[in-house]
């Protein structure tokens, strides 16, 4: 098999010497493993995406579960500072697990039924994850799990100390969600999504009629025709403008039931962080199934002590469609440093 790039998701492969089967027997040129590995490079997409390197031939896109709770660290810690703290992840029972009582041959308590009781278990794999790109957090931040007997919708419940303190939640939320940090994710984020570096390299120039040409010998300088083709550009690029300043002044009210985040999210729309602050986003963990973003931020559910130091952060997260879509987005990542 001549293939360039293998995904492995079976979670199986924890380590390196493992993992370099599939170039020695499958003659891939690239493996990205899925899961928490133990000596495996692991690329955060986009918090860690400066550490791949063409030389690189496996790295490991982590998991779900250390990519959501990497990424309320990284902004933690890069707006306010995270002294120490605290962490619990509630997901949904998964596909490994087992619906009635049986034998487990890592931890007793996961071969219960799923389906009947929720069941805590142990994630140091998942810290040792977000150690290697955060090396900070592994002396900073402990991590428990426990699984609950729902097919959807996993949450962070993490409590911290911050070195700035902050005035109450809302100030918290809007502050990330302003801050350079969001928006430099934002920003890696777009980079990696289909059309967008097509975009950005081919300008479209409208289509002119032959009566619209100006009417010159060829034997005349091209600067005319040059001219006036910028001219038609610019003019449609304002005509442009025009249309989109239209529609966003256009509002239509209309009563509508709450809608899941994708549709009414508050803040930014985006790929990366989500917010759940104003009236409408009284949401549950049914609510977060399909979205694409790498965690929403639950501003109704957080608390903070007096002083704001000491503060509860609720953030919920799907580990199936946001997880899939910052695998792809790295596979894009990897492809355009490969062949630039």
């Amino acid at each position: 098999m001549d293939v360039e790039y293998v995904l492995d998701a079976s979670e199986h492969l924890i380590k390196l010497e493992d993992a370099e089967k599939h170039l020695s027997g499958g003659r891939a040129r690239k493996v990205v493993v899925v899961g928490d590995t133990v000596d495996i490079p692991i690329i955060f997409y986009p918090i860690s995406y400066r550490k791949y390197q063409r030389g690189c031939s496996i790295i490991s896109a982590g998991s779900a579960d250390a990519l959501a709770f990497a990424t309320l660290l990284y902004l933690l810690e890069k707006e306010f500072g995270i002294i120490e703290g605290m962490a619990t992840l509630m997901t949904g029972y998964s596909s490994n697990q087992r619906i009635v009582d049986g034998p487990n041959s890592n931890e007793w308590r996961l071969g219960r039924g799923a389906a009947q009781s929720i069941i805590p278990y142990n994630l140091n794999r998942v810290l040792h994850t977000i150690s290697q790109p955060m090396p900070d957090m592994a002396e900073k931040i402990s991590i428990t799990g426990c699984s609950v007997p729902v097919d959807s919708g996993s949450v962070i419940d993490f409590t911290c100390r911050l070195s700035r303190p902050v005035a109450s939640i809302s100030e918290l939320a809007d502050i990330l969600r302003e801050s350079n940090t969001l928006k430099t994710l934002e920003v890696i984020h777009t980079k990696c999504q289909p059309g967008w570096l097509l975009s950005q390299r081919c300008l479209k120039i409208p289509e002119l009629n032959k009566s619209d040409l100006p009417k010159v010998d060829y034997t005349a300088d091209l600067n005319t025709i040059n001219h006036f083709i910028a001219q038609k550009i610019l003019d449609s690029t304002a005509e442009e403008e025009v249309c989109l300043e239209a529609k966003r002044e256009m509002k239509i009210s209309r009563l509508t039931a709450p809608e899941p985040l994708p549709q009414k999210s508050v803040g930014l729309a985006s790929g990366v962080v989500h917010f759940w602050q104003n009236g409408d986003n009284c949401c549950v963990g049914r609510d977060i199934l399909s979205s694409d973003c790498m965690m929403t931020l639950d501003v109704h559910s957080c608390l903070l002590i007096p002083d704001g130091s000491l503060i509860k952060l609720i953030a919920w997260y799907d580990r199936d469609m946001s997880f899939c879509k910052r695998i792809l987005d790295l596979f894009v990542y990897m492809r355009h440093m490969d062949h630039s």
